[in-house]
């Protein structure tokens, strides 16, 4: 098993290299671009590892787990390669977030340095398994999910469509490229005269599997867009989680270790030992994968969009909560709506539901890290309603 923090130093090296050799202009667009999103800071916790992250480098490293325990264990080089693929891809992703969101950089330059971190991020991609066939389609089909979610996105900001449950599934798919590095780790390693070739081999230099310290830079920022620091609490305060003192954690866990990862029908979850034996060549992520990243992503906005709905409000933004609340008109109705009319409690229960799919999916899967990550956040969820409707009742109390 990879630390965590190992994860994050392989991301942060790779990104650090890719500025460095960037030409003046680009490299200044980096610089701006870092002031506003500090990806490459690695003090403790780090970017991505901040409490309110998603388990961005994470996921390649608990599915490369899950096939080293089903028999097909996957070379270490593949799994950082699948891990720096990720931080790109993240990058990318929110270097156009921010200026489509929120106008944050100018919108010229955003274009041309998100189009570098995508070369980089496909690059990498070459070095977890040759970009052909079914996996090269599902590289387009995520991405251009991502491109029409954008584009819907700025219309429901824009007022030109509504916030509505179509809108919300094509929305989703603004994170779910965030499989793909994983994904990628199924299919067969590339092999001599493959163009990830070369990218594979630098990541199997000694040099690149010692990085155990992360260089730091300045700013602790974790990798959220407009998150208030009371959304920023909602998952960080709490004490012990499930599983460091048992519960029904221990009890998913279990059910993993005798069982194993399994799809509909009894067919395991991972492709094991003997298939990849039969027939590399149709290899293919198990249909959970997606179902975990889905799940993930809507509790993990929920959450997000539950903390910063006074904001929101203000702001004239429009988000999952508020449209879950009717779409107050102004604070005192978002207000009542949240405390009064029970808004808050059902929009924590509706993410917490989607924690437990995502459980379900990582059980299928075989993927305990995921299991601990999702205890955590249903644990500071738990800890947020209590600490939440206390001050709120509290708050009545006195008044009364």
């Amino acid at each position: 098993m990879i630390p965590d923090a190992q994860l994050q130093a392989h991301a942060v090296a790779a990104l650090v290299a890719f500025a460095e050799v960037l030409p003046p202009a680009l490299r200044g667009a980096w610089d701006r671009f870092q002031e506003r999103a500090p990806i490459t800071n690695a003090a403790p916790p780090g970017y991505f590892l901040h409490p309110l992250a998603l388990p961005v480098l994470q996921l390649p490293a608990w599915v490369g787990e899950a096939l080293a325990r089903a028999g097909r264990p996957v070379p270490e080089a593949r799994v950082r390669a699948a891990v720096c693929a990720a931080a790109f891809g993240y990058a990318h992703v929110r270097a156009q977030d921010d200026w489509l969101d929120e106008g944050r950089g100018d919108g010229a330059e955003v274009m041309l340095l998100s189009e570098a971190l995508m070369v980089e991020h496909m690059a990498w991609l070459s070095a977890v398994t040759p970009m052909r066939g079914a996996f090269r389609k599902e590289v387009a089909r995520r991405w251009r999910g991502y491109q029409e979610a954008m584009l819907v996105e700025r219309a429901v900001h824009a007022g030109h469509r509504p916030l509505d449950a179509e809108a919300e599934a094509v929305l989703r798919g603004r994170s779910m490229p965030m499989l793909l590095p994983a994904a990628g780790l199924f299919y067969p390693a590339p092999s001599q005269g493959d163009k990830g070739a070369a990218r594979y081999a630098d990541a199997r230099r000694p040099e690149a599997s010692n990085l155990t310290e992360a260089p730091e830079s300045v700013g602790a920022e974790g990798p959220e867009r407009r998150t208030s620091e009371r959304g920023r609490e909602s998952w960080t305060d709490g004490g012990q989680c499930e599983a460091e003192r048992g519960g029904p954690q221990d009890a998913a866990r279990r059910a993993v270790r005798r069982s194993g990862p399994t799809e509909p029908g009894g067919r395991r979850g991972v492709v094991s030992g003997d298939d990849v034996a039969s027939s590399t060549s149709t290899a293919r992520p198990p249909s959970s994968l997606p179902t975990l990243v889905a799940a993930l992503v809507d509790a993990h906005q929920l959450a997000l969009d539950l903390g910063d709905a006074d904001d929101d409000l203000a702001a004239g933004r429009a988000s999952l909560a508020l449209a879950r609340l009717g779409d107050p008109p102004d604070r005192a109705a978002l207000m009542r709506a949240l405390y009064v009319e029970g808004g808050f409690d059902r929009i924590l229960d509706e993410a917490i539901a989607r924690l437990a799919d995502a459980r379900r999916a990582a059980i299928d899967l075989d993927l305990t890290g995921a299991l601990d990550f999702i205890a955590a956040r249903e644990a500071r969820a738990q800890a947020t309603r209590a600490r939440v409707l206390g001050a709120f009742f509290a708050h009545i109390a006195k008044k009364g």
